[in-house]
């Protein structure tokens, strides 16, 4: 079950203090750029599961009419401007190329096979971070978990 937000939960939640989604630019089809595979594993044997770089990551849920997004600090030390931007771009790519989580859902099913829990992961690496996208399609749960991870420089 679901937990409620808190009051001023918003559809246009960024980052980067550049004025939300609308102003960042977005990856023209972004599900054609997600990776299966998670060709950095080492990321993820630092800390418990989750990476010892995650600066932040968005929770987000479809409602039926639109994606509704919360951040979450983790580690504001190594959160940039160059990756909070990148991140923001990236969070917009995603609600471009997902519509919906109906649509969602079926590329999941489609690119990854369906599975039983209906919970899927795809990668993805750019010039600032790495991304987790933890994509679940399940009504009445948050439909993604998208980490954001700084990388080492």
């Amino acid at each position: 079950m679901r937990r409620e937000d808190p009051p001023g939960r918003t559809d246009c939640q960024g980052v980067s203090g550049i004025g939300g989604f609308e102003m960042a630019k977005v990856i023209r089809h972004l599900e054609d750029e997600l990776l299966r595979e998670n060709v950095h594993p080492e990321i993820w044997e630092k800390k418990g599961g989750y990476p010892e770089n995650e600066g932040f990551y968005y929770r987000v849920d479809h409602d039926g009419y639109r994606w509704w997004t919360k951040v979450f600090m983790v580690n504001r030390e190594i959160v940039t401007e160059d990756l909070a931007r990148e991140a923001d771009m990236v969070m917009e790519s995603f609600r471009k190329a997902f519509k919906d989580r109906h649509y969602m859902g079926a590329w999941c099913g489609k690119t990854f096979g369906y599975n039983d829990d209906n919970e899927y992961n795809a990668f993805l690496e750019l010039e600032h971070g790495y991304y987790w996208f933890r994509m679940i399609d399940r009504k009445g749960d948050y439909n993604l978990y998208l980490h954001v991870i700084g990388r080492d420089k």
